[in-house]
């Protein structure tokens, strides 16, 4: 019986489907790993019954997820003209970023669009969320900077702006290098030389940046725990450990908001000097973002199960991920405010 490499050469010139047959059977003959999409079963046992045709689509034994043959064995070639992580060069990070964020803010849209088929590029995938953090950090520069000036020059000398004109730039660059690192580190030069202080100014509070943020990334966490670790959900999912990296990768995108946001509000307060009307609206802003950022990680969550991945049934995973999450939130809070 001819094999679908001879069919490939009679015919003169091969077909797409005829590539297809050749490429599944040259990966059979190989140790490469032609693996089911959603839950990573080898299909390799599949691709080697394969004598004169082969099928456009299949299904798993494993998971009974239905797929392209194609898509299998080339996942480039249903790769996302918008999405980031499918970028090819550094600088379509940035032509990709805007339209991969409004797909990101409305989670149904985003995960219609990338199911258990298309390829993770966890490279390209944690050099986007770097650039997201470097745009973030820059924007957060200048207001730090300012509460950095605020403490040194204001609360010191009775000044504020009338130092900075004083002082001019490379007075205010003085303390916006150290905006870079706050509020971990701080470098003060002097008579007797440079000295490295562990934590920022007195106004930057290390345990708020740290704890704000862990308002989501742990609930988040908790996510990832539930259906990576319990084998009960393990089982009803049946989704490979890429995807959940993935999933979990996205949902960090609020916690650097948040973690750059109390850099901000550290920085306005003490430039401001803990008087003013901007004040009073601040912790508002800040808590409906938080509250927004723990609705969207439950929101993501849940279409990644239902839209993204296809799972049945979706609600009690849901359901229990929902208590989790916002159980260990609950817990957080206590812990540091009770």
């Amino acid at each position: 019986m001819a094999g679908p490499a001879v069919l490939a050469a009679s015919a003169g010139r091969s077909s797409p489907l005829q590539d297809l047959c050749v490429r599944g059977t040259a990966m059979s003959n190989t140790q490469h790993q032609s693996a089911c999409p959603k839950c990573g079963y080898d299909q390799a046992g599949e691709i080697a019954t394969w004598q004169t045709s082969c099928p456009v689509r299949g299904m798993c034994t494993e998971c009974a997820y239905e797929f392209e043959w194609a898509n299998v064995l080339d996942p480039a070639r249903i790769d996302l003209l918008w999405y980031a992580e499918h970028a090819q060069r550094k600088r379509e990070l940035v032509y990709r970023s805007p339209a991969t964020l409004l797909k990101l803010l409305i989670p149904n849209r985003y995960w219609r669009e990338v199911g258990v088929s298309t390829r993770i590029r966890f490279r390209t995938l944690l050099l986007w969320l770097l650039l997201i953090f470097l745009v973030l950090h820059t924007f957060a520069l200048i207001p730090v900077g300012l509460g950095n000036w605020q403490e040194t020059w204001g609360m010191m000398r009775g000044g504020g702006y009338s130092d900075f004109a004083q002082h001019g730039m490379l007075g205010y660059a003085y303390e916006l290098h150290n905006a870079l690192f706050a509020p971990f580190l701080r470098i003060q030069y002097g008579s007797y030389g440079t000295s490295f202080h562990l934590g920022g100014y007195f106004h930057q509070d290390v345990l708020a940046a740290l704890a704000l943020p862990g308002f989501v990334a742990l609930p988040t966490t908790m996510w990832l725990l539930l259906i990576w670790l319990l084998p009960v959900t393990r089982r009803q999912v049946s989704i490979r450990t890429i995807h959940l990296v993935r999933a979990w990768l996205l949902t960090l995108l609020p916690v650097l908001v948040l973690f750059e946001s109390a850099r901000v509000v550290s920085g306005i307060y003490s430039w401001y000097n803990g008087t003013g009307t901007i004040l009073t609206i601040i912790p508002i802003l800040f808590l409906i973002i938080l509250v927004l950022s723990l609705v969207w990680v439950q929101w993501f969550w849940i279409a990644a199960l239902r839209v993204g991945w296809g799972v049945r049934p979706v609600l009690p995973i849901a359901v229990l991920g929902t208590v989790a999450s916002l159980l260990t939130t609950s817990i957080l809070f206590v812990t540091l405010f009770w």
